[in-house]
C-alpha cells in the first residue's frame, strides 16, 4: 500500500511548481567549434531506437499500437472502458543527481558541489487513429528543477537558469498513413534514426540531441524531434525514404556559467538558419533486411550541428591572445554526407559496420577553405549469456587534407579523432532488474578522456521504477573541449518514475 502512495507523492511535487513556464524550443547558445561532435558524449547512452528492416523501431514509444477489443460478449465493456480510436500514455519522474568530486569556487564563481538537480518532470503523449491506415501522435513535456530555488537563484547565470531550471516543449507531433499500397507519408516533428550502431553516431545526422548534461539525459530524450516531411517507397525485401527537413534545429550544449561549460566567457552569438525554403535539410536511404544482416545507403544534406568561429573584425593572429579584441559569430556549415552501414547476424553474434564522407566543414584557421572527414566504425555484439549483452563498437573519424593550423583555438581539431564504448547490458531477478555499465574512451589509450556510467533499474511494480547509478568524468589530456569542460563532474543520481 505504502510503494503505491509513491506516485501520488510525485504529482503532488508537480503541482508544486511554479504554473509559467517559459517555451524553451531553442537549444541555447553553443560552444566554440571543436573536432570532437558533441553528440559523442551520450552516444553511449542511447535511447533504444534503431531501424529494422527499414522501419524506425522506438523502445520507449509510450503508445506502441492501440490495442483492439477482444471478440466475445465483453468486447463492448472493454471498449467503453478504453476507447479504441484514442489513448493517453505518459509518465511523472522524479530525478536528483549529487555532485561530490567538485572543488570550492573561487569567489564570484558558482558553487557545483553537492545538489546538482531535483527535477520533476511530466511527459505525456496522445495517440489518435484517424481512419484507415491513418494515425497521429502528439507528445509534450515540461520539468522544474527545485535545486536552483534550493541552492540560491543568484549564484547562477541567465543562461543556466533559462535552459535547466524550467521547462516545457512540444515533441514528436506528426501523422502518419498509407498514401497507396506501397508507399507511407509521416508528416510533422519525429525522430528518424539513421545507421546499424547503438552507442556511436555517424550516419545518424537528422535530429539534434539533448547534451546539456553528459551521461545524465534521460535515455528515452537524447534524441530531439524536427519537423519533416516523410516518405516511404516498399518495393520487394527495400525501402527508399525520402525525407525533407524543414525546421532547422541544433543540439542543446551546455550553456555559460553550467557545471559542464568548458570556457569562462560567453561564446560569441550564434546565426541560426531560418526555417524552411532554401535552407531546407534533405535525406535519402535505401535499406534492405535480407536473409543474415542487414543493408543501408544513406545520403544528406544538412547543416552541421557544431558550428564554427567567424571572423568579423580584428586580428585573426591575436583574437585568443587578447580575448575582446575581434568581433566574432558562430555559424553552422552546410555539409553534404553519404556513407553506408551493414549488419551481419552469426549465431549469438551481431558484427557491425558503417562509414560516411562529409564535405563542406569550415573552420576559423582556414577562412575561405573547406575540408572533408571520414567515418569508420567496426563494432560488434555479442548475446550467448542468459538475458546479457556485451558490445564493443570503435569509430575513426579522419579530417582529410589536414593542416596543423587547426589545432589552435578555436578549431582544437585533430586529423584523427578515435572513439570506441564498451557496453553491459544485464536484466536480473526474473528480469525486474536492469543492469547497465557503459564506457566512452576517446584516443586508442583513452588519453583524451572518458565518460563512464554504471546504473541500475528496478522494475519497483508494473508502472513504477526506480533508477540509481554514478556518472564519472575523465578530461584526459584536455583536447577535448567538453570533457574538459566535465572534469571534477563526478555524481550519483536518482530517479523514481511512474508510467501510465
Amino acid at each position: 500500500m505504502i510503494r503505491r502512495l509513491v506516485p501520488l507523492i510525485f504529482l503532488g511535487l508537480l503541482l508544486a511548481a511554479p504554473h509559467t513556464v517559459p517555451d524553451a524550443l531553442g537549444a541555447g547558445p553553443p560552444l566554440l567549434a571543436q573536432a570532437e561532435s558533441d553528440e559523442d558524449l551520450t552516444s553511449g547512452f542511447d535511447d533504444g531506437e534503431e531501424e529494422q528492416g527499414g522501419k524506425k523501431v522506438d523502445d520507449d514509444d509510450l503508445s506502441s499500437g492501440f490495442d483492439d477489443a477482444p471478440e466475445g460478449k465483453d468486447a463492448g465493456a472493454e471498449t467503453a472502458a478504453k476507447p479504441s480510436f484514442w489513448q493517453l500514455n505518459g509518465f511523472l519522474r522524479m530525478d536528483g543527481s549529487y555532485n561530490y568530486a567538485h572543488k570550492a569556487p573561487a569567489a564570484g564563481e558558482t558553487d557545483h558541489r553537492g545538489l546538482s538537480k531535483l527535477r520533476a518532470a511530466l511527459r505525456l503523449e496522445l495517440s489518435l487513429k484517424l481512419g484507415g491506415s491513418w494515425k497521429s501522435k502528439v507528445s509534450g513535456q515540461a520539468f522544474h528543477d527545485f535545486a536552483y530555488g534550493l541552492n540560491g537563484r543568484e549564484q547562477y547565470t541567465t543562461e543556466v537558469l533559462e535552459s535547466r531550471e524550467q521547462e516545457a516543449e512540444l515533441r514528436e507531433a506528426y501523422v502518419e498513413g498509407s498514401l497507396f499500397e506501397n508507399m507511407d507519408l509521416k508528416l510533422g516533428r519525429q525522430i528518424v534514426v539513421w545507421g546499424k550502431s547503438d552507442n556511436i553516431q555517424v550516419t545518424d545526422v537528422l535530429n539534434p540531441v539533448d547534451n546539456r548534461e553528459p551521461g545524465l539525459v534521460d535515455i528515452a530524450d537524447i534524441r530531439l524531434p524536427v519537423t519533416m516531411t516523410r516518405l516511404d517507397y516498399f518495393f520487394g525485401d527495400w525501402q527508399l525514404t525520402v525525407l525533407a527537413v524543414h525546421e532547422i534545429r541544433f543540439s542543446k550544449n551546455p550553456v555559460f556559467g553550467s557545471d559542464f561549460f568548458p570556457f569562462p566567457s560567453r561564446p560569441p552569438p550564434e546565426v541560426i538558419p531560418s526555417d524552411g525554403g532554401e535552407n531546407t535539410e534533405f535525406g535519402l536511404a535505401l535499406g534492405a533486411t535480407l536473409p543474415g544482416f542487414d543493408l543501408a545507403f544513406y545520403a544528406a544534406r544538412f547543416f552541421d550541428d557544431t558550428p564554427h568561429t567567424v571572423l568579423l573584425s580584428g586580428n585573426r593572429e591575436t583574437c585568443f591572445v587578447f580575448p575582446g579584441s575581434c568581433r566574432l559569430e558562430l555559424r553552422h556549415s552546410r555539409l553534404t554526407m553519404g556513407g553506408a552501414a551493414i549488419n551481419v547476424a552469426s549465431g549469438n553474434w551481431l558484427w557491425k559496420v558503417e562509414g560516411a564522407h562529409f564535405s563542406g566543414l569550415e573552420f576559423f584557421n582556414l577562412p575561405g577553405r573547406t575540408l572533408s572527414r571520414v567515418d569508420l566504425l567496426v563494432g560488434f555484439e555479442y548475446s550467448g549469456f542468459t538475458d546479457t549483452t556485451l558490445s564493443i563498437e570503435a569509430v575513426d573519424r579522419h579530417l582529410l587534407n589536414f593542416d596543423p593550423i587547426l589545432e589552435n583555438p578555436p578549431d582544437g581539431a585533430q586529423e584523427d579523432v578515435n572513439q570506441y564504448v564498451l557496453a553491459y547490458r544485464a536484466d536480473l531477478l526474473r528480469q525486474q532488474l536492469h543492469v547497465l555499465a557503459v564506457a566512452v574512451f576517446f584516443g586508442g589509450e583513452a588519453e583524451k578522456g572518458s565518460l563512464q556510467r554504471y546504473s541500475a533499474t528496478y522494475d519497483w511494480f508494473e508502472a513504477f521504477s526506480v533508477t540509481g547509478g554514478v556518472v564519472l568524468y575523465s578530461p584526459g589530456d584536455g583536447s577535448n573541449f567538453l570533457l574538459q569542460g566535465a572534469k571534477d563532474n563526478d555524481r550519483f543520481f536518482l530517479e523514481a518514475k511512474y508510467s501510465f
